[in-house]
């Protein structure tokens, strides 16, 4: 079993527009509004491919009744902490090639709040073998609240897809590290002072930077993706496509690496199908979203090689 955790959804609106213009009125010929946050997004597509999950995080208000009646009606199971607060919306604007993306921080975690979820979460870790959390904290919560969901899944599968503070201090400062991270290019220019001209990815990866974290994937966007797994080097290519919603497409990644990694998968299908995902979503207006009867022949297109 898989459980997703979600510390700050959010209600995603795109809209979609010919063009866009500041300080004018603008106007969309489409828009999808659905359940979102990072690791909702992860749910979605393990949902589609079947397989056995449940999703977890802070919810509130209507916004939160929203997220919650969303996931029922996609006949994913829930446990949300109900918090006092209003979960956010959050706003993307797809024109041309382009997506303008516009956040709210989202509501207040109390002690008291906080404290219930990590209570649930410790029950959960009895029965589940992968776990992964997505996105940002909201309010209220700091690194501490990280330090404490490493401790308690420290014995299982635990994938982390954050930036920041939050990513920094798990690879420089944790003494107990995830299963695996999926940062990007502006992620590891951050953690290592590096410009992008000056990054040379095979050599971070297997140098300190990584070293007791087993399992890391850098997205090169439209370039595929470098891994490091253990003590080999892997590259990924990815066909050219004309994306319609590049929104999401990390977080589809992320559900085929949780996958394959509960399913014990060998670690080459694991690649392939993490970005056979992350590529299909990317085909879809709808985020979080695969067409699984493309899946296998997408899965011919993309290359996994080991490099070292």
């Amino acid at each position: 079993m898989i459980i997703t955790i979600t510390p700050n959804p959010s209600i995603d609106v795109s809209y979609y527009m010919e063009e866009f213009q500041l300080d004018a009125v603008n106007r969309c010929y489409d828009y999808n509004k659905t359940a979102g946050g990072k690791g909702l997004n992860v749910s979605k597509v393990l949902k589609i491919i079947g397989e056995d999950l449940l999703a977890t995080g802070f919810a509130g208000g209507k916004s939160g009744e929203f997220i919650e009646e969303g996931l029922k009606e996609r006949n994913i199971k829930s446990r949300f902490i109900k918090i006092a607060g209003e979960t956010r919306t959050s706003l993307a604007i797809q024109h041309e090639d382009t997506s303008t993306e516009i956040r709210e921080a989202g509501p207040t975690i109390s002690t008291e709040e906080e404290q219930e979820f990590l209570d649930l979460l410790k029950d959960l870790a009895e029965k589940a073998d992968t776990f992964c959390i997505s996105g940002s904290l909201p309010l209220g919560l700091d690194y501490s609240f990280m330090e404490k969901v490493l401790d308690i899944t420290k014995d299982k599968k635990l994938i982390v897809d954050t930036s920041g503070e939050n990513l920094h201090k798990i690879v420089f400062e944790s003494t107990i590290k995830p299963y695996a991270v999926k940062p990007n290019l502006d992620e590891i220019m951050e953690l290592t002072g590096l410009k992008k001209e000056e990054l040379k990815i095979e050599e971070i990866l297997k140098g300190d930077v990584f070293k007791d974290i087993p399992l890391v994937m850098v997205s090169l966007g439209k370039e595929g993706a470098v891994a490091k797994y253990k003590d080999s080097l892997y590259r990924m290519t990815v066909p050219v496509i004309e994306a319609v919603n590049s929104v999401g497409s990390g977080d589809s990644t992320i559900a085929g690496l949780a996958y394959g990694i509960s399913h014990q998968l060998e670690i080459k299908e694991t690649f392939k199908l993490a970005m056979s995902f992350g590529v299909l979503n990317a085909l879809e207006k709808e985020i979080g979203y695969i067409n699984i009867n493309h899946l296998e022949d997408m899965k011919e297109k993309i290359k996994v090689e080991e490099i070292i």
